[in-house]
């Protein structure tokens, strides 16, 4: 059976949060537990580059994209620098992604949805060069 969320843990900060096949949302708020799993680990998160391209279901209700939002607006209270980018591949992920942004909206990182990875990347590394 295929693990549906990997976490890559860079050298440079970054975090790549990898989920394949069928997806739900216990385990993106058990992979999102995870990445703020204490003080230090949020602390040291620079950027992360969340890719469900390469998801093939996606079964997350809207309080758990809710409880989501709040996790997150709580870790960037800790460390406000956290740069998060978003790769999807369909449009439910991209309408779901779309809620959890309007729901921390006003939180103090900087986010951002897209349809390519080359472009997250670029962004992210747009992101890095302007906080330098």
């Amino acid at each position: 059976m295929a693990i549906p969320i990997e976490l890559k843990y860079l050298e440079n900060g970054g975090m790549r949060f990898i989920a394949t096949g069928a997806l739900t949302g216990k385990e993106i708020l058990d992979a999102n537990k995870t990445i703020y799993e204490t003080e230090e680990k949020t602390l040291a998160s620079v950027y992360q580059i969340c890719d469900y391209r390469g998801v093939e279901t996606i079964d997350v209700p809207t309080d758990d994209i809710r409880t989501l939002a709040e996790r997150d607006k709580r870790a960037a209270r800790i460390n406000p620098n956290i740069i998060i980018a978003v790769v999807v591949g369909d449009d439910l992920a991209f309408g779901m992604t779309r809620m959890w942004q309007g729901l921390t909206s006003g939180a103090p990182f900087v986010n951002c949805v897209f349809r390519s990875m080359d472009e997250a990347e670029r962004w992210v590394a747009e992101q890095l060069e302007a906080t330098r």
